[in-house]
């Protein structure tokens, strides 16, 4: 932009006044990138318009004026200032800084992008080669989001906002863009994210959720994800301890619930396990969960144990899985090796049995 042309603040409510504050230009690539003030305003104001009653038309009118990919731009050129800016910061003194507000400042810029491009993403979500919702999922692929969101994501690994911010990004681009999912190395990130020590449990069914649909694209990708590990991540997931305002700010409940679908759906997907069987909380007992292929270290009740009926009620862990800790144990003749936790009277002792006499234990819903 020339330093001394007059900057007229755009439209809040107008896509195509919020493309051109960030420079763009239809069908073709900006000259330049806006400073990150222009950029964070226009991404809160677009995130606004892409979550409204006209949110499609909106979103539409955004694209055919370029503001995609001047949207992605922003991201690549502000992640090349975000490495100058990092170095310059004096880490044994981090105290705050004009640098390090610099800095702050340019990681919420991405965070709120990589939110803009999921919305995105989600308003075209499923539509037709004909609909004009495909415009938008044309200008994502062509400008290579997957890519821009992988690179931000290992940006700021240690930021859960930011991480969860670009799973959701991933989900909406893993079916607009396969091939470039698999070649940018979407999977490692995901795994990465899923894996960290400051990941919540929105942030696990939210990886839990990209690696699921991956998973299902196709043998390529199946392949891709076992290769990065994604079994192990989404073990990771299943474990995560219920938490009450988990997925509150998105609408979504029982987040604990959903992770055990989506992840342990996967888990047997992944693991070539079949029959598996997912059934939920059953109606008459919420604090149970139906499957019936179950992991090592899981929590169960013992149900209709025809041989020992005392047992009936009672807590175990499973101690003795299949392979990779993963269903029954196949050479002994389809069963899991369990430990008694609970009852007082009964803990501590050992038993076989199939998955037909248990029920993975679950916390009530909050």
């Amino acid at each position: 932009m020339d330093p001394n042309e007059k900057w007229e603040k755009p439209d809040a409510k107008d896509p195509v006044s919020l493309a051109k504050a960030v420079l763009a230009i239809p069908g073709d690539w900006p000259r330049a990138a806006p400073n990150a003030i222009t950029s964070l305003a226009v991404f809160h104001a677009m995130l606004d318009l892409s979550t409204c009653s006209e949110a499609s038309t909106k979103c539409i009118a955004f694209a055919d004026a370029g503001g995609i990919r001047a949207l992605v731009q922003i991201l690549e050129e502000t992640a090349i200032e975000i490495g100058r800016k990092a170095r310059s910061i004096d880490y044994s003194n981090p105290e705050m800084n004009k640098s390090l507000q610099d800095l702050m400042m340019l990681a919420d810029t991405h965070t709120m992008g990589c939110t803009l491009i999921s919305n995105l993403g989600a308003v075209a979500e499923g539509c037709s080669p004909e609909a004009p919702e495909a415009v938008l999922q044309e200008e994502l692929r062509v400008s290579k989001a997957t890519a821009t969101v992988v690179r931000s994501m290992m940006l700021y690994p240690e930021n859960p906002s930011h991480q969860e911010a670009g799973l959701a990004a991933l989900h909406q681009l893993q079916p607009i863009d396969p091939p470039e999912f698999i070649k940018v190395g979407a999977a490692s990130v995901i795994v990465a994210a899923m894996m960290s020590q400051m990941v919540a449990p929105w942030g696990l069914y939210l990886g839990a959720r990209v690696l699921a649909r991956a998973a299902a694209a196709g043998a390529e990708e199946e392949a891709e994800l076992k290769k990065h590990g994604a079994v192990p991540a989404l073990v990771v997931a299943v474990r995560a301890p219920p938490d009450p305002d988990a997925g509150k700010d998105w609408g979504v409940s029982d987040v604990w619930a959903k992770i055990q679908t989506v992840a342990r759906t996967t888990i047997a997907k992944l693991s070539d396990t079949e029959g598996f069987v997912c059934g939920g909380r059953p109606a008459d007992h919420p604090g149970l969960f139906d499957l019936n292929t179950f992991l090592i270290q899981d929590a169960v009740v013992l149900c209709d144990v025809a041989a020992e009926p005392a047992l009936d009620g009672s807590v175990a862990f499973i101690t003795a899985a299949g392979f990779e800790g993963i269903g029954p144990n196949q050479s002994d003749g389809g069963l899991y090796g369990l430990t008694v936790e609970y009852p007082q009277e009964f803990k501590g002792k050992k038993l076989d049995l199939p998955e037909k006499n248990l029920r993975l234990m679950a916390p009530r819903p909050m």
